[in-house]
């Protein structure tokens, strides 16, 4: 990679940690797996209820204060704006294969959960 061109790109890997935390532009991005949460009506409530349970027990540095969550887990995109706050739920990366619609009745579309964080939050949210 070209210094010059990515200098400013970094990485930050959790290492033994089931969630991560980093501050983009003044706003708090929490980062987990998603299968912390527990199945409900919908991948986008289990996982917002797990946030909100979050902020008592604090297990996860950095979560309960995020103002956008972004997990993985349920396979498929789908995100969940509420009172300033965001989760961004990731599509698999590969196609999940039958079993996924065999047990929810729908097929998804596999991809790369792209997306830029300003003072304002999230936007340019992309699937490549």
């Amino acid at each position: 990679m070209n210094p010059d061109v990515y200098g400013h790109v970094g990485f930050k890997l959790p290492l033994e940690k089931l969630s991560l935390s980093i501050n983009l532009s003044g706003k708090v991005i929490a980062f987990t797996h998603g299968h912390l949460s527990k199945p409900g009506a919908n991948a986008g409530q289990a996982v917002w209820n797990w946030w909100k349970d979050q902020s008592m027990g604090r297990a996860h540095e950095g979560v309960a204060d995020a103002d956008i969550l972004v997990t993985g887990h349920y396979h498929h995109l789908n995100v969940k704006e509420q009172e300033g706050r965001a989760v961004l739920i990731c599509p698999s990366l590969t196609s999940v294969g039958e079993y996924f619609q065999d047990a929810y009745g729908v097929k998804t579309r596999a991809g790369t959960l792209n997306f830029t964080v300003d003072e304002n939050g999230w936007n340019n949210l992309h699937l490549l």
